[in-house]
């Protein structure tokens, strides 16, 4: 027999995570907890244990489930599919705003995403730069300057030629350096 009230902190620690969208919508951390407490009594009526994982594991994912489960209920405006109809979470956020953490205590954007480590800005702008681009592009710009594939294979994968990828790319990167300048 599974103890839930052991698993109490998973799900503090899970609903921490999603704080800021929540905040946004209205809810508190007391409010995402309760959404949490679903999501594992979910994984404990559903729990298979000849399958050999850990129970916290597979809670895990069971809890991040039921709190996803309700911000798709939501039926939010930036909530939208991209072209192969997969689901994209967009979040009406500045690097600038702040906001007051599950602790009290006053945090910054830009330290949420930097997660402690010594991140420059230039970095995140750079990366919120990209995920403004359409899917089209940023696929193009992945592919070119993170798997470092040449044009010739890029434009196989995508299933377009060198030469329409190559205008794509140069449109991609005049829209970044836009993006960057302003």
């Amino acid at each position: 027999m599974i103890d839930a009230m052991k698993h109490q902190g998973l799900i503090v620690y899970i609903s921490k995570k999603y704080l800021v969208i929540y905040k946004k919508l209205g809810y508190d951390l007391k409010e995402m907890i309760q959404i949490g407490n679903i999501g594992l009594l979910k994984a404990i009526n559903t729990f298979d244990e000849s399958k050999n994982y850990k129970f916290a594991t597979y809670a895990s994912t069971c809890i991040h489930n039921e709190l996803l489960q309700f911000l798709r209920k939501q039926k939010l405006p930036w909530l939208s599919k991209d072209e192969h109809g997969n689901k994209i979470t967009y979040i009406p956020m500045s690097l600038n705003d702040t906001f007051i953490d599950a602790d009290g205590n006053s945090c910054e954007m830009t330290n949420v995403i930097a997660g402690g480590r010594n991140i420059n800005i230039d970095n995140i702008q750079l990366k919120i730069s990209i995920n403004q681009l359409p899917v089209k592009l940023r696929k193009i710009i992945h592919l070119r300057y993170y798997k470092g594939i040449n044009q010739r294979e890029a434009g196989k994968i995508m299933g377009i030629s060198q030469s329409y990828l190559s205008r794509l790319e140069r449109q991609a990167l005049d829209k970044l350096k836009n993006n960057l300048a302003s």
